[in-house]
């Protein structure tokens, strides 16, 4: 079972507190989501719609930029996003004791951190909203009122329930709708974060073998090669929209670095015992490339929605990508068929020139081999 928020409308019944089913099955082992330990011999599920009939939670619309985890340098404190989803959650668990007392591998219960060892070794967790933390500690003190709750049931939820949404939550889009619209004016009904407890299981991989996607509040795991029996099921680091753009974009985008290690953590996959991996994980970065954001930014975005026909846009932002990649030529400028976008293209070679060398050989000309 999984919990989804902040995706206004997802339903026609009003209903904003959707609780989304996941198939049963096999597939609850696998790595919990690369914190701690895990099983093996996972498969990849289809997480399938369902409903909630809880009415009584307000409406809340999360502005994307809320859903992502806050430290603070006076202390950590969490994302009104994951406030929110607990605190949902905990209602649920008032609801349906047995959404945290059944005891099964992929439960609720079952996720990172599973038990007060691992609680202690991470650093405690409080809303950064004040309201929605007081709103979480009183609904997590009513369930002692819970009658198929032990006291112990209790204090386990009131230990590790935000911990277990806060380590494991992930980000719902659907398709690409996240990427395509402006982050302050963009369609926020089709985003928010969601807590797949089978999906949890799913280790990380910058070459991951499972990809992702959403249509609202259902969520898709599809293995994207051949996946060998007991081999693990990975997901990606970043979101499957970014996956086709080379290593150095995703890494620039992102700030981090992608480098699996091997099993013991050492880097060393090779087994020289020098702690290199022979060069079969190092990057190969064009020096040349932007490394701080997406060839469309905010602001892009919002003059591309200001351009009210679609081919339009659709060819100005494949102008902006030929150009990222060094690819924008004359020749390619033939094959436009928009004005706008080929006065862009013109604009965009124009600029380019400018550092040609006195043979007219630049970043922006073919050469005349268009």
């Amino acid at each position: 079972m999984a919990m989804m928020m902040g995706m206004e409308g997802e339903d026609e019944e009003g209903d904003e507190d959707g609780v989304v089913m996941m198939d049963d099955g096999d597939g609850e082992d696998g790595k919990g989501k690369g914190k701690k330990g895990g099983e093996d011999d996972a498969k990849a599920e289809k997480c399938d719609g369902g409903d909630d009939d809880d009415d009584d939670d307000e409406d809340d619309e999360l502005d994307p930029a809320q859903l992502h985890f806050v430290e603070d340098e006076n202390g950590p404190t969490g994302s009104l996003g994951v406030g929110l989803l607990t605190l949902r959650l905990a209602a649920s668990i008032k609801r349906n004791p047995e959404l945290w007392t059944e005891k099964r591998e992929g439960s609720l219960s079952d996720l990172f951190p599973r038990d007060s060892k691992s609680v202690r070794s991470l650093p405690p967790w409080r809303c950064e909203d004040a309201e929605i933390q007081s709103a979480l500690d009183a609904s997590l003190d009513d369930l002692r009122n819970v009658g198929a709750l032990s006291p112990r049931d209790v204090e386990d939820v009131r230990e590790r329930l935000a911990l277990v949404v806060r380590y494991n939550v992930l980000s719902v889009e659907t398709s690409p709708e996240l990427f395509s619209h402006p982050g302050e004016s963009g369609h926020t009904p089709l985003s928010g974060a969601g807590l797949y407890p089978l999906a949890s299981f799913f280790n990380h991989s910058s070459r991951p073998n499972v990809s992702r996607f959403a249509i609202g509040d259902v969520a898709f795991f599809v293995a994207n090669r051949e996946v060998k029996r007991g081999e693990e099921l990975c997901i990606s680091y970043v979101e499957h929209e970014l996956l086709c753009e080379d290593e150095g974009r995703r890494t620039g985008a992102l700030g981090m670095d992608f480098r699996d290690l091997d099993a013991d953590g050492s880097g060393d996959d090779d087994g020289d015992g020098d702690g290199e991996d022979g060069g079969a994980n190092e990057m190969e970065v064009d020096e040349d490339m932007p490394r701080w954001g997406p060839v469309v930014d905010d602001d892009v975005q919002r003059e591309l929605m200001a351009q009210e026909d679609v081919a339009a846009r659709l060819e100005e932002i494949e102008v902006m990508l030929l150009r990222s990649e060094g690819k924008l030529t004359k020749g390619a400028i033939r094959n436009i068929k928009t004005e706008s976008a080929r006065e862009i293209a013109e604009s965009y070679l124009d600029h380019d020139d400018e550092g040609d060398d006195d043979n007219g050989n630049g970043n922006g000309g073919d050469n005349g081999n268009g």
